[in-house]
């Protein structure tokens, strides 16, 4: 880099108008991913009021990485990766549209949830794969770092945000989701 040239910004890397529609689906899938742990949890809580199985319904969005991750993202880099990209998230937002059906079996539900989860890994190496080819230079070294830093801030704000949820539905009960229904959340079962 010569001495005239200026680091890149958040605004150099914001202008670029590819980096801004992979931030927003990358923002997007991390919400939906987390939205739908969570209401998967929320509601076994609520079926079984056992803080177990709650927390098994949550690690859906933890085991794919554990467990397939390295493959499934190995897998992704031998495919182009706008495709991936494209592909994964029309097959999770199938996925969770099939998960919303009402009446659905708790053991049917947490299926859809877990194989919806199973495709983020091809989903993140896509996003990663694109991410020097849409910022050269510099700009690579800050897009990184603000992808790193919305998931590491959505993140501690979940885990925040879920833990005072799980405490107020826990001081009414297993039975009583007048809090999720504020929330525009139903779990009572028909």
């Amino acid at each position: 880099m010569s001495s005239t040239a200026r680091p890149a910004t958040y605004r150099d890397v914001f202008s670029v108008r590819e980096y801004r529609a992979l931030f927003a689906s990358d923002v997007t899938s991390l919400l939906g991913d987390q939205v739908a742990a969570v209401a998967l949890a929320v509601l076994l809580y609520q079926r079984s009021g056992s803080a177990l199985i709650a927390s098994l319904g949550y690690a859906t969005a933890y085991l794919p990485w554990a467990i397939g991750g390295p493959l499934l993202a190995a897998l992704a880099d031998r495919m182009p990766p706008r495709r991936v990209l494209v592909g994964a998230d029309l097959a999770r937002a199938g996925l969770i549209g099939l998960a919303a059906i009402p009446g659905l079996p708790l053991p049917a539900l947490g299926l859809l949830v877990l194989l919806a989860a199973f495709l983020a890994p091809p989903f993140d190496a896509s996003v990663s794969a694109l991410y020097p080819q849409v910022l050269p230079g510099d700009r690579y070294a800050v897009g990184v770092s603000i992808k790193d830093m919305v998931h590491q801030s959505a993140q501690l704000a979940g885990f925040a945000a879920g833990g005072a949820l799980v405490a107020a539905v826990g001081s009414h009960g297993a039975n009583d989701d007048r809090l999720l229904i504020s929330y525009g959340i139903s779990l009572k079962s028909n």
